[in-house]
């Protein structure tokens, strides 16, 4: 069973005396009888406080015994996605939907109703548009969640074997506690956090697959506990840490009897990972909400796209109308009483509430899933997704992009170029020399640094520089963290990252092959032999530490050789002084050529300085306290004394079409900035190549600058015109914190900004001060896990599912495949969606406001009297079955082709401004909505005058007319889904006329009553569509000079 320690420094202390047995079983016996006197209780609680969904995460270290028996009530192992519950599920979806001013207002306009004194229609007039709107929203976040129950009920549901003592049972993931040692097979899923106990391999490895956990989809290799490997894992006691969120760091520690062993997060399988191949046996450590997979979890940041806050705004004007129109009707026609005067007012406005358009948000709501559908089933750019569906109209109005490189702008496929040694420089052409050279050296020298260990070369001094080419080799094929695999009969390699392969890929043209690997040791093939070595160590590459390093032993020679290879920054400390100048020039050249750079180094260690330095090691891999600062101090220490072999140089493969695609996006008036943490130099030559920068710019670049420095060269280049600035990530910190206005006000102007060793929080610092000072909308765009910070900081974030996995892709707002698919989701999707978003939105706003004038009109007219003109059934059909479908189909007019809008992308510059919807578009609806109404009431009074009834049905007939013809004038293309809303809409409104008779007289449809119809619809739509046609004409805007051109 496992215990909670009461405290790490209770672990800590046991951890440090454990050796004392006494102790140990001391501490032990006190926590057993402790936790056995509150057992039940505890359970007891933890299932009431399970059922309340209140229990928290556990603060406290742990103490697990293996014993194969029925351990205590743990956090449920439940994986719940879920939004809502059955209790929770109504009141939380109306808590959203009321938070929105449409729909909070009609809330209140509802339940005004049920006052007598402001009653002034029927009751299910106001009601029934709510309700309606209302359930078109719970019917589909009840499907959404539904899928999401479903989806948890399967995992939850799945079954794994449970070992106990004398028997295996099985039991549902679900079912699973802390301390359960179960079994996983091959492409099994892991249910929990977990310690490897056992793998089905001899040498106690397994590869797991983690692309569910971090995005990655390289496999990762995990190995068991080397005690329970060999061992009976039974009776053996876990120290395991807290939980927490760091997925790439684990404390614990393992005793069984007399033995201990450390475990790291090498011996760990985190749940949703998955296992690659063979069987693992693990003990469950963290279940339910304590599981890494689940603490990393977040709720997306809600993004609330630009549209949506400016039709917001609008309805707040619109509101500000409506109270105006309804103080001019009192004002027009006062009383006495001020009382009577203050309940008219409220009369009026309940019924010029239609100018606050209900279905609004909903038509918005299914306007972004069309949209976002239209991106997932688009052919041209296979692969793409929206992922967030609330923002597709951002994608219209971009004015920066901030991209990666490496994955982003190229393709992430390594390709060697060079070997940069310091008497010669060799390439792909030199191939037959080098193989040459590695069999003559071979043979004269089996083992690495054989003439240093034999001393005919002393140490520090110059060597052979065949030798050290043959050595150069060797680390090529030793020094990496690459495991040759067979799949479907082809041999290919499995590696953490690309530059890897290729280094172990040229190194195996040069005349070393690996031919196997796995936890222990290297199998290669020499020009003359083939070698086993012994895997010791190995120091996998981080990003703090930038290299990565392996220590292995050879069967033919006593001693241990280390290799350690990384970025010339970090390494150029490691080797001697006298080499320091050639390693940092030869790798700044190599980086002009666009090349990324590892330097090689290795350093022989006899078997005594090698037990020295692994006591230290080891007792810093086992300590609970402060292990990370031990681990690094001792890797310092081995770390001294490096000799310089030489430098890779691999090219990175620009994207398909980047140029194209960067050119396109530039003539749409974006600026792009490119935002990467490789070095200057080589971030340049990507610049060049991939068309950032134009044969007509220049490069200003600023370079470990000081203040003051800074600030002298960012007034020299705001002098420049068109030149593209480049910074440093020591300067743009400095920028940052020192220079912060003037440095945004210069770059702000630039074409093109790119920043230099940034860190992933630079990049999402840049991203978050563009949005803040130039208030413009930013595009992020990466691939990679350290891209994720600035993707979710950006206004729309996109995420390229790489070769480094699709942590990005899952943290995005829409996915794709490669950059180029950019300018499709932004030219012709964004665009759209944009566009026809805001005529739909503004046209709502225009449907109400045009009965809300109608109704103002009859009040007047008719001395005030605060009753509705049309029946609440009327009201609700104008507002629904009659319109709701050509109003929709608006959203699928498309007034230009795909080829046409990629073509000419300056289209796209007029969307920028944000001049779709503004102020002047609102004023020209109203307009359209005050004429419309006024001359439908103005000519109806003149045909109409004796028979209320006529004059509604009239009114209404020509308004449903005219609301039509209206959707038809916004159209730029006639498409047969429009044809077929506006058929459907005159066919229910025609047997509308037939079954409500109460409300429609059908005797006075007569010829003079179409003739009279006829005669308001042309009045009231014919000039306004004549006067709109001929302002495109001749007072054409920008676009519509493009649009002209286009079309000759």
């Amino acid at each position: 069973m496992f215990k909670q320690a009461h405290s790490t420094n209770l672990l800590i202390e046991m951890v440090e005396r454990v050796d004392d047995d006494k102790f140990l079983d001391r501490k032990l016996e006190q926590e057993c009888d402790s936790l056995n006197e509150k057992i039940d209780t505890r359970s007891l609680i933890l299932k009431a406080i399970d059922i309340f969904g209140k229990q928290k995460v556990s603060q406290d270290a742990r103490i697990i015994e293996i014993t194969g028996e029925k351990q205590p009530q743990s956090i449920p192992n439940i994986v719940k996605n879920q939004k809502y519950s059955i209790i929770t599920f109504i009141p939380i979806v109306l808590f959203d939907q009321f938070r929105y001013f449409f729909n909070l207002f009609f809330l209140l306009i509802t339940l005004s109703q049920f006052i007598e004194p402001l009653k002034v229609g029927f009751l299910f007039s106001y009601v029934a548009p709510l309700v309606f709107v209302l359930t078109l929203t719970l019917i589909k976040e009840a499907y959404d969640d539904f899928k999401r129950f479903l989806r948890d009920r399967e995992a939850n549901s799945q079954l794994y074997s449970k070992i106990l003592q004398n028997d295996v049972v099985s039991i549902k993931s679900s079912q699973l506690r802390v301390g359960d040692v179960i079994e996983v097979h091959a492409n099994q899923r892991v249910p929990a956090d977990c310690v490897l106990l056992r793998t089905s391999e001899k040498t106690g490895t397994v590869f797991i697959r983690t692309d569910q956990l971090d995005g990655e989809t390289d496999w990762k290799l995990r190995s068991a506990l080397k005690l329970t490997q060999l061992g009976q894992f039974f009776g053996s006691t876990l120290i395991v840490e807290a939980p927490k969120l760091d997925i790439y760091d684990f404390k614990g520690r393992i005793k069984i009897e007399e033995d201990k062993e450390s475990v790291s997060i090498d011996n760990t399988l985190w749940a949703n990972t998955y296992v690659a191949a063979g069987k693992v046996t693990c003990v469950v450590i963290y279940t339910g909400r304590e599981c890494r997979s689940s603490m990393n979890q977040r709720k997306s940041r809600f993004k609330m796209g630009r549209l949506d806050k400016e039709l917001n705004f609008l309805s707040k004007v619109l509101f500000g109308f409506m109270c105006i129109l309804a103080g001019g009707i009192l004002i027009l026609t006062p009383d006495n009483d001020v009382f009577i005067n203050l309940l008219q007012f409220f009369r009026y406005v309940l019924l010029l509430s239609s100018i606050i358009p209900i279905s609004l948000r909903v038509n918005l709501d299914f306007s972004k899933l069309v949209f976002s559908m239209k991106i997932n089933s688009d052919k041209d750019i296979a692969g793409a997704m929206a992922r967030n569906s609330q923002i597709p109209e951002e994608l219209g109005r971009v004015h920066y992009i901030l991209s990666d490189k490496t994955g982003t702008l190229t393709q992430n496929c390594m390709t060697f170029k060079k070997l940069a040694l310091e008497s010669n420089t060799y390439t792909t052409k030199d191939l037959n020399v080098v193989n040459k050279i590695l069999k003559r050296q071979f043979s004269a020298n089996p083992v690495p640094l054989h003439d240093i260990i034999t001393g005919k070369t002393k140490r520090n001094s110059r060597r052979n520089k065949d030798v050290v080419l043959r050595d150069l080799i060797q680390c090529l094929s030793l020094c990496h963290n690459v495991t040759p695999i067979i799949e479907d009969g082809i041999r290919s390699f499995q590696a953490s990252s690309p530059d890897e392969i290729a280094l172990v890929q040229i190194s195996e043209q040069m005349g070393i092959q690996l031919i196997s690997r796995n936890a222990e040791q290297m199998v290669i093939q020499t020009p003359n032999k083939v070698e086993n070595f012994k895997i010791v160590y190995e120091f996998p590459f981080s990003s703090e530490r930038k290299r990565m390093g392996i220590i292995v032993q050879s069967d033919s020679i006593d001693g241990y050789f280390f290799y350690l290879k990384g970025a010339d920054q970090i390494i150029k400390n490691k080797v001697p002084e006298v080499q320091r100048g050639f390693l940092m020039d030869e790798a700044e050249m190599l980086s002009r050529e666009g090349l990324r750079t590892l330097v090689m180094t290795q350093k022989y260690i006899t078997s005594e300085e090698f037990k020295k330095w692994q006591v230290e090691y080891e007792e810093a891999k086992s300590s609970m306290d402060d292990r990370e600062i031990k681990v690094n101090h001792a890797l310092e220490q081995l770390e001294q004394g490096m000799e310089f072999l030489g430098i890779s140089g691999v090219e990175d493969l620009l994207q398909e079409d980047i140029n194209h695609c960067i050119d396109q996006l530039r003539n749409a008036g974006i600026k792009i900035w490119m935002l990467t943490g490789d070095k200057v130099e080589t971030a340049q030559c990507i610049a060049i190549s991939a068309g950032l920068k134009t044969p007509q710019q220049e490069m200003f670049t600023i370079k470990e600058a000081d203040s003051l420095n800074l600030q002298n060269l960012l007034n020299q280049f705001s002098a420049k015109h068109n030149s593209i600035l480049v910074i440093d990530g020591v300067s743009l910190s400095l920028a940052f914190n020192d220079h912060f206005d003037q440095f945004m006000y210069v770059t702000s102007r630039a074409p093109c900004v790119i920043c230099c060793r940034c860190s992933p929080t630079q990049k999402a610092q840049v991203v978050e001060a563009i949005k803040k000072n130039t208030n413009q909308v930013t595009l992020a765009i990466g691939d990679g896990g350290n891209d994720v910070s600035m993707i979710q900081a950006a206004d729309v974030g996109i995420g390229i599912v790489g070769k480094e996995g699709k942590q990005a892709a899952l943290a995005s707002d829409f996915s794709i495949m490669k950059f180029k698919d950019l300018s499709t989701l932004l030219l012709w999707h964004g665009r759209l969606a944009y566009k026809r978003s805001s005529v739909m939105a503004q046209f709502v706003m225009h449907r109400g406001l045009v009965i809300s004038v109608i109704q103002a009109i009859f009040s007047f007219l008719f001395y005030g009297i605060a009753i509705p003109i049309y029946n609440g059934y009327l009201m609700l059909g104008y507002a629904t079955v009659f319109t709701v479908l050509p109003v929709f189909s608006l959203i699928f007019d498309e007034d230009i082709t795909k080829n046409k809008a990629l073509e000419f992308a300056e289209l796209y510059k007029s969307l920028q401004k944000g001049r779709e919807v503004t102020t002047k578009t609102f004023l020209i609806w109203l307009w359209k909505s005050i004429y419309q109404g006024t001359v439908i009431m103005a000519l109806s009074f003149l045909c109409f005058q004796n028979t209320f009834l006529q004059l509604v049905t009239v009114t209404f007939t020509a308004l449903i007319v005219i609301e039509l013809l209206n959707v038809i004038t916004e159209l730029k293309t006639f498409k047969f889904i429009t044809l077929v809303s506006q058929f459907i809409s005159i066919s229910l409104y025609l047997c509308c006329i037939y079954f409500m008779r109460d409300v429609i007289n059908l005797s006075e449809i007569t010829v003079n009553f179409v003739m009279n119809v006829g005669l308001l619809v042309l009045a009231s739509w014919l000039p306004l569509h004549l006067v709109e046609k001929a302002i495109h004409k001749y007072y054409p805007s920008e676009a519509d000079k493009i649009m002209e051109k286009i079309n000759h």
